[in-house]
């Protein structure tokens, strides 16, 4: 199993890294997690907290408005990032993300959850995703996908940094 540094000829150690050492060819049983985004003090993570609570937001905005197509739509081009390597997938990562039933389910259990009843969202928590077969990985898949913008500006800092080391 070849790691992101072999693969990159990067001579450091994990605990020398400010990201996670991936396999480059399979999934690494890691996941992100947006309530531990949102209990971090730095800027980045606010800001990714920010995309998470602004996207539920306008859904719980959507299904309030009868908007559910809408909503729908905007749960469905959530698919499994494979270009972290978190998850379960064995091999080649290929996982499915939000499919139209866990799409449904979510929209569901945000109708019947507290932030629904208030029209105002604070925190993901708020929404009681307690739903079968949407677990952490599933929320992991979810969260990168909303957060991806902050992850690839993250990646560029870090290469743009490295760049300036390097001349």
């Amino acid at each position: 199993m070849t790691t992101f540094t072999e693969y990159f000829q990067i001579h450091k150690n994990q605990a020398e890294l400010d990201f996670v050492d991936i396999p480059v060819d399979s999934d690494i049983p890691l996941f992100i997690d947006p309530f531990a985004i949102s209990q971090r003090p730095d800027n980045w993570s606010h800001n990714c907290h920010r995309t998470i609570v602004s996207f539920f937001q306008n859904l719980i905005n959507c299904i309030r408005n009868d908007a559910d197509s809408q909503a729908y739509q905007m749960l469905r081009f959530l698919k499994e990032p494979n270009e972290t390597r978190f998850g379960f997938s064995r091999g080649r990562p290929q996982g499915a993300g939000v499919g139209s039933f866990q799409a449904a389910q979510i929209l569901e259990a945000l109708r019947a959850s507290e932030a629904f009843r208030t029209g105002f969202l604070n925190s993901l928590g708020e929404c009681e995703l307690m739903i079968v077969g949407v677990g952490r990985d599933k929320i992991s898949d979810l969260t990168t996908n909303l957060i991806r913008f902050h992850l690839a500006n993250y990646t560029l800092s870090g290469v743009c940094q490295a760049s300036c080391r390097l001349n």
